[in-house]
């Protein structure tokens, strides 16, 4: 599980390896058509649970999906840019993801108890837990969240051309003329079509689609 999240963190933390800096004459066309606020939606309670989806003894107990997080991106007219998880969508997401951890782990140990002709709390002890919240929070403690929300925060300079941007890694840095993220922009749609670095291209996880606030 916790493989499957750094994998969606990898993809979805764009700029998290670039190095670049800000036109110096200001902006070009290309840039101006990015500048304002471009969002994308993830479902993290669906891909933290597909796992228990995949598993056979889970997999009939679970109901994942819902928790959606929003992570917007800025571009700003002095060729900056700021990516951050929207907080309040964080913490819904977070609560959805805790809900649907514990009513999985409930149905599962309430069939348990059927099928052995036990109660719920006898099967909670012979499964030796100490209880279902306890085990859904041993479950979000190592999914490290908090960390993981903050990961998103980000900024830095951007550099437009016709079917790339460029991204730092904060704003002291220049960037990489080698290291660029293609995309596609279509009115209100701006999609991340892939990663590429000294001209090995990266599509893994894409395109990533998002929308304009």
């Amino acid at each position: 599980m916790k493989r499957t999240l750094s994998l969606i963190l990898g993809i979805l933390m764009l700029a998290s390896i670039l190095t670049g800096c800000s036109s110096p004459f200001g902006l070009n066309e290309y840039e101006q058509a990015l500048i304002g606020s471009w969002y994308y939606e993830i479902d993290i309670s669906a891909e933290y649970g597909a796992d228990f989806t995949a598993d056979p003894d889970f997999g009939p107990h679970s109901d994942f999906g819902g928790g959606i997080v929003k992570v917007v991106f800025n571009f700003y007219d002095d060729a900056t840019y700021k990516i951050e998880a929207d907080p309040e969508s964080a913490q819904a997401a977070y609560d959805d993801l805790k809900a649907d951890l514990t009513a999985c782990y409930t149905s599962y140990v309430n069939e348990l108890a059927t099928t052995n002709e036990l109660s719920f709390e006898e099967t909670i002890a012979a499964l030796e837990i100490e209880s279902i919240d306890a085990l859904v929070e041993e479950d979000l403690a190592a999914l490290e969240y908090e960390d993981w929300i903050n990961d998103f925060s980000q900024d830095g300079n951007f550099v437009g051309a016709e079917d790339r941007i460029f991204f730092s890694d904060g704003k002291e840095y220049r960037v990489d003329e080698k290291i660029y993220e293609t995309y596609e922009l279509d009115g209100d749609t701006l999609t991340i079509t892939s990663y590429v670095d000294n001209g090995e291209v990266d599509t893994e996880g894409y395109p990533l689609v998002m929308t304009k606030e």
